[in-house]
Protein backbone atom coordinates (compact mmCIF):
# COMPACT_ATOMS: atom_id res chain seq x y z
CA UNK A 1 0.00 0.00 0.00
CA UNK A 2 1.87 3.06 -1.16
CA UNK A 3 1.46 5.84 0.72
CA UNK A 4 0.97 3.99 4.36
CA UNK A 5 3.57 4.01 7.07
CA UNK A 6 5.29 0.76 7.56
CA UNK A 7 4.75 0.59 11.58
CA UNK A 8 5.85 -3.29 13.03
CA UNK A 9 3.26 -4.55 16.15
CA UNK A 10 5.71 -6.42 17.69
CA UNK A 11 7.19 -4.79 20.90
CA UNK A 12 10.31 -2.01 19.89
CA UNK A 13 13.17 -2.62 22.41
CA UNK A 14 13.85 -0.04 24.87
CA UNK A 15 17.29 1.31 24.75
CA UNK A 16 19.60 0.48 27.31
CA UNK A 17 19.88 2.78 30.56
CA UNK A 18 22.98 2.75 31.04
CA UNK A 19 24.93 3.97 28.22
CA UNK A 20 24.56 7.03 27.17
CA UNK A 21 21.41 9.16 26.56
CA UNK A 22 20.68 9.52 22.90
CA UNK A 23 18.19 12.73 21.81
CA UNK A 24 17.66 12.17 18.38
CA UNK A 25 16.64 15.13 15.83
CA UNK A 26 15.92 14.84 12.07
CA UNK A 27 15.45 17.27 9.13
CA UNK A 28 16.10 21.12 8.78
CA UNK A 29 15.85 22.85 12.07
CA UNK A 30 13.05 25.64 11.14
CA UNK A 31 12.91 26.56 15.27
CA UNK A 32 16.11 28.10 15.72
CA UNK A 33 15.14 29.63 19.00
CA UNK A 34 13.45 26.27 20.57
CA UNK A 35 16.65 24.22 19.69
CA UNK A 36 18.62 26.87 20.64
CA UNK A 37 16.66 26.40 24.34
CA UNK A 38 17.54 22.67 24.17
CA UNK A 39 21.25 23.01 23.46
CA UNK A 40 21.40 25.87 26.26
CA UNK A 41 19.31 23.29 28.71
CA UNK A 42 21.67 20.82 27.97
CA UNK A 43 24.90 22.89 28.96
CA UNK A 44 22.98 23.59 32.07
CA UNK A 45 22.86 19.75 32.76
CA UNK A 46 26.58 19.23 32.21
CA UNK A 47 25.15 17.08 28.97
CA UNK A 48 24.21 14.58 31.99
CA UNK A 49 20.85 13.38 32.89
CA UNK A 50 20.68 10.53 35.64
CA UNK A 51 24.25 10.03 35.56
CA UNK A 52 24.28 9.06 31.84
CA UNK A 53 26.52 11.31 28.77
CA UNK A 54 23.73 12.72 26.95
CA UNK A 55 24.60 12.83 22.92
CA UNK A 56 22.99 14.66 20.27
CA UNK A 57 22.55 13.06 17.29
CA UNK A 58 21.26 15.36 14.00
CA UNK A 59 20.45 13.49 11.13
CA UNK A 60 20.42 16.58 8.31
CA UNK A 61 22.40 18.05 6.04
CA UNK A 62 23.41 21.06 7.64
CA UNK A 63 24.14 22.16 11.29
CA UNK A 64 25.49 25.13 12.19
CA UNK A 65 27.65 25.46 15.95
CA UNK A 66 28.82 27.51 18.24
CA UNK A 67 30.97 26.50 21.01
CA UNK A 68 31.69 28.08 23.97
CA UNK A 69 31.55 25.03 26.31
CA UNK A 70 31.95 21.21 25.44
CA UNK A 71 29.40 19.35 23.68
CA UNK A 72 28.67 15.78 22.61
CA UNK A 73 26.82 16.29 19.17
CA UNK A 74 26.64 13.52 16.65
CA UNK A 75 26.04 15.36 13.16
CA UNK A 76 25.26 12.20 10.80
CA UNK A 77 24.53 14.51 7.83
CA UNK A 78 22.00 13.81 5.07
CA UNK A 79 20.78 9.83 5.12
CA UNK A 80 18.83 7.56 3.18
CA UNK A 81 15.25 7.14 4.21
CA UNK A 82 16.09 3.63 5.62
CA UNK A 83 19.43 5.00 7.06
CA UNK A 84 17.48 7.94 9.21
CA UNK A 85 14.86 5.24 10.22
CA UNK A 86 17.74 3.14 12.02
CA UNK A 87 19.78 5.94 12.84
CA UNK A 88 16.57 6.93 14.85
CA UNK A 89 15.25 4.15 16.18
CA UNK A 90 18.60 3.72 18.40
CA UNK A 91 17.64 7.32 20.12
CA UNK A 92 15.72 7.59 23.67
CA UNK A 93 13.91 10.08 22.62
CA UNK A 94 13.27 11.94 19.54
CA UNK A 95 13.27 16.06 19.77
CA UNK A 96 10.95 17.80 18.06
CA UNK A 97 10.65 22.01 18.32
CA UNK A 98 8.19 24.54 17.21
CA UNK A 99 9.05 27.79 16.89
CA UNK A 100 8.17 30.96 19.61
CA UNK A 101 9.26 33.37 17.89
CA UNK A 102 6.31 35.94 16.75
CA UNK A 103 7.30 35.82 13.04
CA UNK A 104 7.48 32.56 13.06
CA UNK A 105 3.46 32.33 15.19
CA UNK A 106 1.87 31.05 12.09
CA UNK A 107 4.16 28.33 11.20
CA UNK A 108 3.18 27.32 14.81
CA UNK A 109 -0.25 27.32 14.94
CA UNK A 110 -0.40 25.31 10.86
CA UNK A 111 2.65 23.34 10.80
CA UNK A 112 2.19 19.47 10.87
CA UNK A 113 5.98 18.69 10.20
CA UNK A 114 6.78 15.69 7.92
CA UNK A 115 9.63 15.01 10.87
CA UNK A 116 6.78 13.88 13.03
CA UNK A 117 6.19 10.88 10.84
CA UNK A 118 9.56 9.39 10.43
CA UNK A 119 9.40 10.04 14.81
CA UNK A 120 6.27 7.94 15.02
CA UNK A 121 7.37 5.61 12.89
CA UNK A 122 10.72 5.10 15.06
CA UNK A 123 8.15 4.33 17.94
CA UNK A 124 10.68 6.13 20.50
CA UNK A 125 9.08 8.73 22.85
CA UNK A 126 8.84 12.46 21.47
CA UNK A 127 9.96 15.30 23.44
CA UNK A 128 7.60 18.18 21.68
CA UNK A 129 8.97 21.45 22.39
CA UNK A 130 6.24 23.96 21.15
CA UNK A 131 3.96 27.15 21.89
CA UNK A 132 0.58 26.18 23.70
CA UNK A 133 -0.96 27.79 20.45
CA UNK A 134 0.77 25.28 17.58
CA UNK A 135 -1.25 22.57 16.65
CA UNK A 136 1.27 19.81 17.75
CA UNK A 137 -0.04 20.53 21.36
CA UNK A 138 -3.45 19.61 20.37
CA UNK A 139 -2.00 16.12 18.85
CA UNK A 140 0.47 15.11 21.42
CA UNK A 141 -2.63 15.69 24.33
CA UNK A 142 -4.61 13.18 21.53
CA UNK A 143 -1.80 10.65 21.45
CA UNK A 144 0.70 10.63 25.05
CA UNK A 145 3.64 9.98 22.52
CA UNK A 146 5.96 11.59 25.01
CA UNK A 147 6.61 14.60 26.67
CA UNK A 148 5.45 18.14 26.03
CA UNK A 149 7.17 21.20 27.30
CA UNK A 150 4.93 24.19 25.91
CA UNK A 151 7.71 27.40 26.93
CA UNK A 152 11.19 28.30 25.79
CA UNK A 153 12.98 27.93 28.95
CA UNK A 154 15.93 26.01 30.11
CA UNK A 155 14.21 24.69 32.99
CA UNK A 156 11.12 23.18 31.83
CA UNK A 157 13.45 21.76 29.22
CA UNK A 158 15.26 20.09 31.14
CA UNK A 159 12.77 18.67 33.48
CA UNK A 160 11.17 16.86 30.47
CA UNK A 161 14.39 15.64 29.42
CA UNK A 162 14.43 14.30 33.31
CA UNK A 163 11.14 12.95 33.24
CA UNK A 164 11.81 10.80 30.31
CA UNK A 165 15.37 9.59 31.00
CA UNK A 166 13.54 8.30 34.77
CA UNK A 167 10.28 7.07 33.07
CA UNK A 168 9.73 3.55 34.27
CA UNK A 169 9.95 0.60 31.42
CA UNK A 170 6.58 0.35 31.28
CA UNK A 171 5.42 4.39 30.82
CA UNK A 172 7.92 3.68 28.16
CA UNK A 173 6.39 0.79 26.43
CA UNK A 174 3.12 2.62 26.94
CA UNK A 175 4.76 5.94 24.98
CA UNK A 176 5.18 3.23 22.04
CA UNK A 177 2.31 1.59 22.24
CA UNK A 178 0.50 5.42 21.59
CA UNK A 179 2.90 5.94 18.50
CA UNK A 180 1.14 2.63 16.85
CA UNK A 181 -2.14 3.96 18.02
CA UNK A 182 -1.57 7.53 16.55
CA UNK A 183 -0.04 6.01 12.86
CA UNK A 184 -3.48 3.19 12.65
CA UNK A 185 -5.42 6.16 13.39
CA UNK A 186 -4.27 9.22 12.13
CA UNK A 187 -1.77 8.62 9.51
CA UNK A 188 -3.39 6.17 7.09
CA UNK A 189 -4.28 5.83 3.78
CA UNK A 190 -7.76 7.17 4.93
Amino acid sequence: RQGAISVHDQPVATTSSDGPFRIGFAGTITAADAFACMVNALDKMDWQVNSRPIILRIIGARYHIKASSPKHIEHMGWRSREDADRLLKECDVLYLPQPFNDEQRLFAELSFPNKLVSYLGARRPILLHAPKYAALVQFFGSYKVGETCTVNDCSAVIEALRLISSAEKDVLQQFIDETQRAVHEELNLE
